[in-house]
């Protein structure tokens, strides 16, 4: 019997919770790269946000998990 090898990366709730501080952010400030949120665990993650775009009141950007 082989053994599994554990999945890694970020959980999609994860990726979701920071591109919407992400968008959030982008309408507060107008410019932002990166972005930190709490995890479960007890620790921080950073995302990098992709193609962050502001038009009016609506802000998009993405995330990747690794």
């Amino acid at each position: 019997m082989t053994a599994k090898s554990l999945r890694s990366g970020y959980t999609t709730g994860a990726c979701a919770a920071a591109a919407a501080k992400g968008a959030a952010l982008l309408l507060r400030d107008g410019a932002v790269e990166t972005v930190e949120i709490a995890l479960p665990a007890g620790f921080t993650a950073e995302f990098r946000l992709h193609e962050p775009t502001v038009a009016g009141d609506v802000a998009h950007c993405h995330v990747r998990s690794r």
